[in-house]
C-alpha cells in the first residue's frame, strides 16, 4: 500500500486534497440525513478533484506547448 501511495503524482494528491477541503465547506449545505450527506461529500469530493486534476492536466499540456520549438510552415 505505501509503494501505491508513493508512485502516485504529487497533483493527484494535491487534487484530492483540494477535494476534501471543499466538500468539507460544503458540508454545512447539505441538508439530507447523515447517510445521504456522506453521499454528497464523497461526490463533491470527486467532483472537485476530477475538475483540478483536469485543470492541472491542461496547464501542464499549455506550457509543454509553450515550450516547443517553433516550426516554420513551407509553402
Amino acid at each position: 500500500m505505501l509503494r501505491w501511495v508513493k508512485e502516485r503524482s504529487r497533483s493527484l494528491w494535491v487534487s484530492v486534497a483540494i477535494g476534501i477541503v471543499a466538500a468539507a465547506a460544503a458540508w454545512p449545505t447539505f441538508t439530507d440525513p447523515w447517510p445521504s450527506s456522506a453521499g454528497g461529500f464523497v461526490f463533491v469530493s470527486v467532483v472537485v478533484t476530477a475538475l483540478v486534476r483536469g485543470f492541472i492536466a491542461l496547464g501542464h499540456a499549455f506550457l509543454q506547448g509553450w515550450r516547443e520549438p517553433r516550426r516554420s510552415i513551407e509553402r
